[in-house]
């Protein structure tokens, strides 16, 4: 989404490769030779743009990795737009740091309801600016474009939002509850992948996993299948699995990388959403959870198994 704002708005784009065989961190090094690339070329990169819990790939920035960041954007002087819509999903003690604690002065976070609180489609997006002189400014052009494309949030997100955002302990022990279902089905489906061959990073927050399809890439050329594209078209078609190629975020088509979400699945609807609240409550055993309470994740894990069998035959 943000690359197609940019285009619409006249902004060049310049993407760096995340670090794989770092579990797709930021290499501060990649990221400073992108930098170089667009100013030799007559462009003057403003904004660096990050996402942290991390869509498509589920992992988080550590400390160490944010401090390298924000020291870098110092030097450049440019801002930071932090997408942390998926701050409150953490798993396995893993814990969300914004950049902002390293460079206050620049940083400009992305927030809303949608993710932590389970509100797919109540778009609720928030923004917290830096204080100073700038951020006058900022606001009025925020207000700006809100007021020319938008005009305001329909009535009853308002409300939400307000009940949301009020410090409610309900809301937070709810939080709290479906988080730690998110690391259970996250990391079980994960497991259960990873022991088909597929590799991708263990997830330490929000709901996706980024499986490679790479080291069968001679045996799909067999089958027609030589991008990403045509991977997620072949499962769908084939086997009915919904996925996302990876060059839906910027990706190299041909790492034949997919993202898959665990959110959706054994919780279509509200009865079923609250079916696995209820199981969740009563059954202690993270792997009795998932194989007794989630049939449709289990036909996906079943259909997964048949498509690897299918490309190794």
């Amino acid at each position: 989404s943000y690359s197609s704002i940019a285009t619409l708005t006249g902004r060049s784009v310049h993407r760096f490769e995340l670090d794989v065989n770092q579990d797709y961190q930021i290499n501060i090094q990649t990221l400073d030779s992108v930098y170089q690339e667009a100013i030799d070329s007559g462009r003057n990169p403003k904004i660096l743009i990050l996402n942290s819990p991390c869509n498509p790939v589920g992992n988080i920035s550590s400390k160490e990795e944010l401090k390298l960041v924000a020291q870098w954007a110092k030097e450049k002087d440019i801002y930071i737009l932090s997408d942390e819509i998926y701050s409150l999903v953490t798993h396995d003690g893993f814990t969300h740091h914004t950049i902002a604690e390293y460079y206050p002065e620049k940083t400009i976070i992305f927030g809303g309801l949608s993710k932590h609180l389970s509100l797919g489609g109540w778009r609720f997006g928030m923004a917290i600016l830096p204080k100073g002189d700038e951020s006058i400014s900022l606001i009025q052009s925020f207000q700006s474009i809100a007021g020319s494309i938008w005009s305001c949030v329909p009535g009853p997100i308002q409300y939400t939002a307000i009940l949301a955002y009020s410090g409610n302990r309900n809301i937070d022990d709810y939080i709290k509850t479906c988080t730690k279902i998110h690391g259970i089905r996250t990391h079980y489906v994960h497991g259960k992948l990873s022991s088909m061959g597929l590799t991708s990073p263990k997830p330490s927050g929000a709901f996706y996993i980024y499986p490679s399809f790479k080291k069968w890439s001679t045996k799909l050329e067999k089958m027609g299948i030589t991008t990403c594209e045509e991977l997620s078209t072949y499962l769908l078609d084939h086997y009915s699995i919904a996925t996302l190629p990876g060059s839906a975020f910027g990706d190299d088509t041909n790492n034949l990388c997919l993202r898959l979400s665990t959110s959706f699945l054994d919780m279509e609807t509200d009865d079923q959403a609250q079916k696995i609240l209820d199981a969740y409550s009563e059954e202690n055993d993270p792997k009795l959870f998932m194989e007794k309470h989630h049939p449709r994740t289990t036909l996906f894990l079943e259909k997964m198994r048949k498509f690897i069998a299918e490309i190794n035959e």
